[in-house]
């Protein structure tokens, strides 16, 4: 594995430790390695979506990846 290092907001941060604990998460790292799955696997299903479909609303062409 790779290590990655980066800044996160105070704000998200918590919001971040709160929602694992909740969902029993064992801790940050699995937290964060299971919401990156998720993101990839969205952008996937957009990105398939709208091959299936290519009258989808575009903004300037470009899909919007981050809802």
């Amino acid at each position: 594995m790779k290590l990655m290092t980066f800044k996160i907001s105070k704000s998200l941060l918590e919001e971040m430790d709160k929602t694992h604990q909740e969902h029993h998460f064992s801790n940050r790292t699995e937290f964060i390695r299971a919401a990156i799955r998720e993101k990839i696997e969205r952008c996937k299903t957009v990105n398939f979506i709208s091959k299936q479909n290519p009258n989808i609303q575009k903004k300037e062409n470009k899909m919007d990846y981050t809802g």
